[in-house]
């Protein structure tokens, strides 16, 4: 598996993150709590929808955002996949959990469930393995040497999952007590279920007896009941001749009431007919008044009084707007040489706006060039003092700092043919070591011997002495060899020390910068050749805006002190405009006439009317005139009193007979009462007995249905007791399979097996690391409660007793042997701070070993590591450093 690249938003400290990783080594670095970790969280998630330490979903959302998006790309075995997963809050507090996986571009899984599935097949290890194996978290590197040989264990059990198959052991021992726990509640259900038949036969002889009771019950209750409702109905009959005679008393009193309030209503109206007459007399009083029988013409006079009036109005106020005429006209000639001074100034002060607004661009473009070359001058200035005295201070040339990286990667390679020029010599020497150590062996076994230890032959002096001779010769040229390999070996050291000192120059932050200020100098070089043609060909535009700017403010200063005159001139002129002489003078001779034809009409109306009208008395003829009609009305009504009136006493007429005949109809329905005397008492006592019998009946069905439902509840007992003995067999048989099983997944079953085959395994897999780390070990081994034995030198070291950079290079040989005894195969390795916990020759000795094993012969293809360490950015195929500003963490540089 490679990552490719993953997208971060609104989770954790993160808004908007996106990084592109590089095969190699991934370095990021930033101050602790900038946002680090968060990013391996995120990966986490994206995989298993997994968080550190097991926060809710809800917790992981960036704080005052309600969802988060997680897109992370990465490639196994040449195929392409992204994961995608979205969690969001909506309203009531329900969540929306999206999520799916692509290959190469086709959707092939959806769900947080159905992706977790699919990732397990992509990976082809289970999800515990996959974390435990290419997961490194905090400190957990360091405690592979420095933690107690419990702790190594724990850890190593964690990675290869043996804790997960104790766990299951463990579980499984609890099930089996539970198990054993059941077996105990379900003993003796056989002679439980033998009592229980023997109880369903006893209830249903007595259910048989109760049912007999019930029946007997129910005929006499049903017989008493036939009797009852016949009494009831009879009951019923005198109950509705009750009723009617109730009825017809109440038609009597009510037939009363009516009678006494036609009579006071039929008073009532004779009392109003005899006051008619006098308001006959009032009408024809009020008709013979002046104004009512005057009243057209005096209407006609008050109208033509009224337009009169009118039009000696109209005349006053034409004669006073003449008058504002005159007086606005003379005002406004005064004015008129303001008015002029103001309309010059005010054209002039526009054509200077239009020109300003013409050469503005230019001007704008002079300052925002002048502003830019003055700093880009001095940022030139800096750069060029920084290359020169890094030029000084390094010896190096021009070219070489430009040509740094082809430089550095060709150190690299040196370095590397270096190291395997030394471990071919350390092959060499090991192997003319052990020659030599055979031939002295040999010359030993040959010393004192008269025969051949291999043909038996007999040896003379002479032959002894020959063949101790080829003997010294042989050992004398491996002496010679090893010590030419070992002269190479100094030479070759010392060549790779002066490589990797040279490698030092060239990897570093300073030589970068160089590079990077020498090619942002030739490109602000450029820049400030344009600026400066920018600044020429603006200057006239420039120095025009700053005139006319100058002019147009002085005319400013001058339109505003005319700006009082000019306002009143527009007032004055808007007044006038509005205003016609000529028009005035015809509105008052027209009002001169109108006043002269109402005055005379008025004339001829009083000489009608016989004298002059006052306005108060004349206001009355209105209230005269209502006042005739209303009393006119009164006079009308008086002849629908007098019919009504005969209509009320015809009423009461009738009512006295209906009286009448309601009371020879109340007397002979009480005589017919008298046949349901005493029917009252009978039908008492018949519903007491039919209550007595119907009672019993009830008793006896709620004691049928008693012994019913306990039949029903015993014979579901019984039912679920030869359950119970059939389940009791099962769960025998269960806890004999399961507790083989256990014991399969404990300590001494399959778990005994994988430590041999780890063990054996990882012994080997270390190995091979600290060979390709060249360390002086003679041999390793890891046994299977995972104790680690390091010789050197012929004798065994403890771990305490290794130098720091043996303790780190060991650790991480171990690390990855235990990633490729759970993987087969390595491809990516992630490390959470695995400085943390290393002082500072420690972090020299992992970067060093990063730098000329990991990196160099290619043995992790992509190594991501998280560090707020920044010495190990040097060795890096790609870094990011993360910042984190006002709580949000982003990616400032890579």
């Amino acid at each position: 598996m490679i990552i490719e690249s993953i997208k971060i938003i609104n989770f954790l400290s993160h808004e908007n993150t996106e990084i592109t990783f590089e095969q190699g080594i991934n370095i990021i670095t930033g101050k602790n709590g900038a946002g680090k970790t968060s990013i391996l969280d995120a990966i986490k998630f994206a995989l298993f929808a997994e968080s550190r330490n097991n926060e809710k979903n809800n917790e992981l959302i960036k704080k005052g955002k309600n969802y988060f998006e997680i897109t992370l790309n990465f490639n196994v075995n040449g195929e392409h996949y992204e994961v995608y997963r979205h969690f969001g809050l909506k309203k009531a507090k329900n969540a929306e959990r999206l999520a799916s996986v692509k290959k190469n571009g086709v959707i092939v899984a959806e769900t947080y469930e159905g992706v977790n599935v699919e990732i397990t097949k992509i990976l082809n290890v289970s999800r515990e393995v996959f974390k435990n194996s290419v997961f490194v978290e905090q400190g957990q590197m360091d405690s592979l040497i420095s933690g107690t040989p419990k702790e190594r264990k724990t850890i190593f059990s964690d990675i290869i999952g043996l804790t997960s198959l104790s766990r299951s052991a463990d579980r499984l021992r609890e099930i089996i007590g539970a198990f054993r726990e059941e077996m105990i509640l379900l003993q003796n259900s056989s002679e439980r279920l033998d009592q229980a038949k023997k109880d369903i036969e006893k209830f249903k002889e007595e259910k048989k007896t109760a049912f007999e009771s019930m029946s007997r019950a129910k005929i006499e209750s049903e017989k008493y009941y036939g009797e009852l409702e016949e009494l009831k109905a009879k009951q019923k009959e005198r109950d509705r001749y009750i009723t009617v005679i109730e009825n017809i008393k109440a038609n009597i009193s009510k037939y009363l009431d009516e009678i006494k309030e036609r009579e006071g209503q039929s008073v009532e109206l004779s009392a109003k007919i005899s006051e008619i007459t006098s308001i006959e007399k009032r009408v024809t009083e009020l008709q013979e008044n002046p104004y009512y029988k005057k009243m057209d013409f005096i209407n006609r006079y008050f109208l033509e009084k009224s337009g009169m009036d009118s039009a000696a109005k109209d005349m006053e106020k034409a004669n006073k707007r003449l008058s504002e005429y005159s007086d606005y006209a003379g005002k406004l000639e005064k004015l008129s040489e303001y008015h002029k001074k103001y309309s010059d100034m005010h054209d002039k002060y526009t054509l200077n706006s239009e020109k300003i607004k013409e050469s503005r661009k230019m001007h704008e473009e002079y300052l925002s060039a002048s502003s830019n070359i003055q700093s880009m001058v001095d940022r030139l200035n800096k750069m060029k003092n920084y290359v020169d005295n890094y030029l000084k201070s390094s010896g190096l040339s021009l070219e070489d700092i430009q040509n740094f990286r082809p430089i550095r990667e060709k150190i690299n390679r040196e370095i590397s043919e270096k190291t395997s020029r030394i471990s071919e010599i350390k092959s060499n020497v090991a192997s003319y070591s052990k020659t030599l150590t055979e031939v002295r062996e040999n010359m030993e076994t040959l010393k004192g011997k008269s025969t051949c230890p291999l043909c038996g032959t007999n040896l003379t002096p002479d032959h002894m002495e020959s063949i101790s001779k080829e003997y010294d010769e042989k050992a004398g040229q491996i002496i010679g060899d090893i010590e030419k390999l070992k002269l190479e070996k100094n030479s070759v050291e010392s060549d790779q020390e002066k490589l990797k000192d040279r490698y030092k120059i060239f990897g570093s932050q300073e030589i970068e910068t160089a590079a990077s200020y020498i090619n942002e100098i030739k490109s602000l070089e450029t820049e400030k050749k344009e600026l400066e043609n920018t600044i020429e060909n603006a200057s006239k535009g420039h120095e025009l805006f700053n005139v006319l700017s100058a002019e147009n403010e002085n005319l400013e200063k001058a339109i505003k002190e005319l700006q009082q005159y000019e306002n009143e001139y527009i007032r004055y002129s808007s007044i006038i405009s509005g205003m016609d002489p000529g028009a005035i003078k015809k509105e008052i001779e027209a009002a001169g006439e109108s006043f002269t034809t109402f005055k005379n009409r008025i004339n001829e109306l009083l000489s009608q009317i016989g004298f002059v009208p006052e306005y108060n008395e004349y206001q009355n003829t209105g209230k005269i005139s209502s006042e005739i009609n209303r009393l006119k009305t009164e006079v009308e009504r008086s002849r629908e009193m007098k019919s009504k009136l005969e209509s009320i006493k015809d009423e009461i007429e009738n009512r006295k007979k209906s009286i009448e005949g309601l009371r020879i109809e109340m007397e002979n329905k009480q005589s017919a009462m008298h046949q349901y005397d005493g029917i009252d008492e009978q039908a008492g006592n018949i519903e007491s007995r039919y209550k007595s019998a119907y009672q019993e009946n009830i008793k006896m069905k709620t004691l049928v249905d008693s012994y019913t439902e306990r039949i029903e509840e015993t014979e579901e007992n019984a039912k679920n007791l030869e359950q119970d003995a059939e389940k009791y067999k099962k769960t025998r048989e269960a806890i004999s399979t399961l507790g083989k099983i256990r014991e399969a997944f404990d300590y001494n079953g399959i778990q005994s097996i994988i430590r041999k085959d780890a063990s054996a395994s990882m012994t080997n897999l270390t190995r091979k690391y600290l060979q390709s780390f060249n360390l002086d070990f003679d041999d390793i081994s890891i046994d299977e409660n995972f104790d680690i034995k390091v010789t050197q030198n012929s004798m065994e070291q403890t771990l305490e007793s290794l130098s720091g950079g043996e303790k780190t290079a060991l650790a991480i040989a171990i690390r990855l042997s235990v990633t490729e005894y759970v993987l087969e195969i390595i491809s990516i390795i992630i490390m959470d701070e695995p400085t943390n916990f290393l002082d500072e020759d420690r972090r020299n000795n992992l970067k060093d070993i990063i730098l000329y094993s990991l990196k160099g012969e290619n043995i992790v293809p992509q190594m991501i590591m998280i560090t707020h360490h920044s010495e190990l950015i040097s060795v890096a195929d790609a870094s990011y450093e993360i910042i984190k500003t006002a709580g949000t963490s982003r990616v400032i540089s890579s």
